[in-house]
């Protein structure tokens, strides 16, 4: 029961939160990139931290958020995750200073300190996010920067804080509802109006969350994808990836994910955040082969992050990001680049 829980029921909570965050809204959304300090209470050492995010406004002065928190490496924790939170903001009169007060659920994965026979291990949990930040407008009004203050509470140790200084960039978003209206492109340079079908040839690398970061050579992990729109701001794909050649984890397998995704109002950019199953052919290692040890099936879970940009006719440009959590301490992260087909 509680690998169903850990596998599906939380992935799937995570889904119905998007949800909220793909409620029909009008107003300007925001992506944005914060880098800064952060610190483990009851740690004298610091280390550095960032993230990762987008912000959707849902009525005047409140908004929702997703983003990706990375908590750098304090001592025997190398932790990071994916976070939603419910956002109060408030624009201050007379000038353009606007504060915000953030609340959610980071859903951390965390490399520590291993047990007996085991130089580390792999550990997932929830644990709450608050935030407070204080964003103003660059000359120009394109881009904002922002101050942001992230303290983690709950069960478990650490608990972090972190200050982070960046830019957000205010967008329009596309009308997933009036894309079918759109003219034809009138000419092969322009976005072919909001195809429902993507194909995607991925080259990338695969490194092993450990406290060594083995990494497979730069272009040793290959993938291809299909990606069908749904309605509103909703994906759905499917993929076959291979990790590549880490002798301490050499994998492949079949990616199913939903994607909760968000394109500018000319739907040249692509911003999504995904997730699902990943159920893979595990080979054994070396010293396992030798002993006649065999290829093990397992089912694990995948986050997935996407930014993509239209190039040229029906083809685009990815950026792709895959976490893949096990029960086994064999996380990774796959780093891809793609090349796109649209129709």
């Amino acid at each position: 029961m509680a690998s169903i829980w850990s596998r599906f029921v939380r992935p799937a909570a995570f889904a119905i939160l998007l949800a909220g965050l793909g409620a029909p809204s009008g107003r300007s959304q925001e992506a944005s990139i914060g880098l800064g300090r952060l610190h483990g209470l009851g740690h004298e050492s610091m280390t550095y931290s960032w993230q990762l995010q987008y912000l959707r406004p849902v009525r005047e002065g409140w908004a929702g958020s997703i983003g990706w928190l990375n908590e750098g490496h304090i001592p025997d924790h190398h932790r990071d995750g994916l976070y939603i939170q419910g956002w109060r903001l408030h624009r201050m009169k007379g000038n353009d200073l606007r504060l915000g007060l953030g609340v959610g659920a980071y859903r951390f994965f965390d490399t520590t300190e291993g047990g007996a026979g085991s130089v580390f291990q792999n550990h997932h949990g929830i644990k709450s996010l608050f935030s407070l930040s204080a964003q103003y407008p660059l000359p120009g009004g394109a881009v904002e920067a922002f101050v942001r203050i992230n303290r983690t509470f709950g069960s478990g140790l650490p608990q972090t804080q972190a200050v982070l200084v960046g830019i957000s960039i205010p967008f329009t978003p596309r009308d997933p509802a009036a894309r079918r209206d759109a003219p034809p492109p009138r000419d092969r340079r322009e976005v072919p109006s909001d195809p429902d079908n993507e194909l995607t040839i991925f080259l990338g690398q695969t490194i092993l969350n450990s406290f060594e970061s083995e990494a497979t050579e730069l272009l040793g992990a290959a993938a291809i994808e299909y990606r069908r729109r749904l309605q509103g701001h909703f994906d759905l794909s499917i993929g076959y990836f291979d990790e590549g050649g880490l002798d301490s984890v050499r994998r492949d397998g079949i990616a199913a994910q939903v994607w909760f995704s968000q394109r500018s109002a000319d739907g040249r950019w692509l911003i999504g955040f995904g997730a699902g199953p990943y159920v893979s052919r595990d080979f054994p290692e070396e010293e396992r082969r030798n002993a006649g040890s065999s290829v093990t099936i397992r089912t694990s879970t995948r986050y997935s992050m996407v930014i993509g940009r239209h190039i040229w006719g029906h083809w685009a440009a990815r950026l792709q990001w895959n976490r893949t959590l096990t029960r086994y301490h064999r996380d990774t992260d796959v780093l891809m680049m793609g090349l796109t087909y649209q129709w």
